[in-house]
């Protein structure tokens, strides 16, 4: 099974329009300046009490969700006109599922949801590329890859390896 929910940018947009958030959330990627925020249970949690929106009850393909993650990106995201971000979701298992990617970028959503979801342009590849992760298609590497996001299966699981590591 895959799992992932975050939001990806350049590690200093969540420190300049994520105040709420703190330097220990996100994790760096692969492809430095990238970082991420996992949507974790603990994120979740603070999600529906500040928020007041539960994102489990809505799928990633159900416009409903969509609007959830305005609403959210609106809440927590200081001048979210000027950060160019992308906010991705995947839930894979056995080879089907769904995923979904959405880039904010100069006032604008781009929504990457495409039922066909090939390689290498991913739902979760174009929102990628469309906040400036590139890709190196000659060694088999999309923007998903570049950023070293397949090697991790479960977000809770990454970030308990990552807490144990840093100890």
């Amino acid at each position: 099974m895959y799992s992932l929910v975050a939001f990806v940018a350049e590690r200093t947009v969540f420190e300049k329009h994520f105040p709420s958030v703190q330097p220990a959330e996100t994790v760096d990627l692969d492809h430095r300046p990238f970082a991420l925020l996992p949507i974790t249970e603990r994120m979740e949690s603070r999600v529906r009490i500040e928020c007041k929106i539960d994102l489990d009850q809505f799928g990633f393909t159900d416009d409903r969700y969509l609007e959830n993650v305005r609403a959210i990106v609106a809440r927590i995201v200081v001048s979210p006109s000027e950060a160019t971000m992308a906010f991705i979701g995947s839930e894979l298992h056995g080879g089907t599922g769904v995923t979904f990617g959405c880039a904010f970028k100069n006032s604008e959503l781009n929504v990457f949801r495409d039922a066909g979801d090939k390689w290498p342009d991913t739902n979760i590849s174009m929102a990628l590329k469309e906040i400036g992760v590139p890709e190196y298609l000659d060694r088999r590497l999309d923007a998903f890859d570049v950023l070293g996001l397949g090697r991790h299966r479960n977000t809770e699981d990454w970030l308990a390896s990552l807490r144990e590591g840093a100890q």
